[in-house]
């Protein structure tokens, strides 16, 4: 992809999540490999993250772009191939579906979710 451009506002979304360092991390890394579709209009904003290439890359450890993707997701579509997936619990569910993801990291991440939900979450992070 040539340019990877993320609005303020999905910016600070993830930045509710994750820490500084490990969102350039993985946006430099699927910045090679994925592609993100984002769109402003007068009336609304939506961004699209495409990771059917990305999702099976493996170089670069699976938890951490996958805090990155589900921290978008949280409002955010993903897609895989032809399947778009909108919020984090939607998109979490698609990838265990679809076995990207082992039952370990599905728990992690609901766990890790829910602790955000309650206020009682710490950003990930590398």
């Amino acid at each position: 992809m040539d340019i990877l451009y993320l609005s303020a506002q999905t910016s600070h979304e993830l930045t509710r999540y994750c820490e500084n360092e490990l969102i350039l991390q993985v946006l430099e890394h699927f910045a090679l490999n994925g592609k993100i579709i984002e769109e402003q209009d007068n009336k609304r904003h939506s961004c699209l993250w495409i990771i059917t290439d990305y999702i099976t890359n493996n170089t670069i450890n699976c938890r951490n772009k996958l805090s990155v993707i589900l921290s978008f997701a949280s409002n955010g579509t993903v897609q895989i191939n032809d399947r778009q997936e909108f919020g984090d619990v939607n998109v979490l569910c698609m990838l265990k579906e679809l076995s990207y993801i082992s039952e370990e990291d599905f728990d992690y991440f609901v766990e890790a979710f829910f602790r955000f939900s309650q206020g009682k979450g710490v950003k990930f992070s590398m």
